[in-house]
């Protein structure tokens, strides 16, 4: 299953609320030869997290917002946490994918693709960009929990949609700024 090139990728919810047992959990595939990959939203710093750091070959880091207002509506923290957390992965020379889910009139908007690029010119350690539609899969989730769907009339994006975002932001990346 693993291959030549195949590991261990944490996601969540969110690892890093969990940073001191994936630091183990990554500390003990290393020394037994896997690769290891953290897919997480960069909103939490600790010393646990810069210890976890040490033992990631890769993270998949989900930049969902242009803005400081949408970061604090949506998700609680500000955007410098996660700018913080892509500095720091930078500094480290960690391999970095971010990763966008297009929520239309959030997220699939020029100011966003615009962000993603001046986040990929400024931090050498991101090599790959993806941007993922929107789905409502976790909607039966927050029916059984009782919890309000905030995006409940948001339509998900068709692949025609996300291709011409793909466009560009393929074109926003080859100019020079």
């Amino acid at each position: 299953y693993f291959g030549e090139r195949g590991g261990v990728t944490l996601s969540g919810g969110e690892p890093l609320l969990q940073a001191k047992f994936a630091c183990e959990l990554f500390s003990e595939c290393h020394a037994n030869g896997l690769n290891t990959c953290l897919d997480t939203s960069g909103c939490i710093q600790s010393k646990d997290v810069s210890e976890l750091l040490l033992h990631t070959d890769r993270v998949l880091l989900d930049i969902k917002y242009p803005t400081d207002a949408l970061y604090r509506e949506y998700v609680g923290c500000g955007i410098d946490t996660p700018l913080s957390f892509l500095n720091e992965l930078n500094e480290r020379n960690i391999p970095t994918t971010l990763r966008t889910v297009i929520i239309p009139s959030l997220s699939d908007t020029r100011e966003s693709l615009e962000f993603l690029a001046t986040c990929v010119r400024r931090h050498a350690c991101v090599d790959k960009v993806e941007l993922l539609p929107f789905k409502k899969v976790c909607t039966v989730k927050y029916e059984q929990m009782g919890i309000p769907f905030r995006f409940h009339n948001v339509n998900e994006p068709t692949a025609a949609d996300v291709s011409l975002l793909e466009e560009t932001l393929s074109k926003l990346l080859k100019e020079k700024n």
